[in-house]
């Protein structure tokens, strides 16, 4: 079964998002109320690829030339 979490990840931390994208943020847990929501920052997803998939990744994950190549 596949999880029920709606994952958002944005380059700032969460508490220097632009209101419009809290707003739609709540929008969604409040419209799923039994899914979890999670949130990472450009930077929280950096630590997640070294600490899942060592430093060669996160080199090759660093390299690629556009930021949304990073969020899939």
């Amino acid at each position: 079964m596949i999880p029920k979490i709606i994952w958002q990840t944005y380059e700032t931390p969460y508490k220097d998002l632009p209101k419009y994208i809290i707003e739609y943020s709540n929008s969604w847990i409040e419209k799923n109320p039994d899914w979890e929501y999670r949130y990472m920052s450009a930077t929280e997803r950096e630590q997640f690829v070294e600490e899942h998939f060592g430093k060669e990744w996160l080199k090759i994950y660093k390299s690629y030339p556009y930021n949304v190549m990073r969020i899939s």
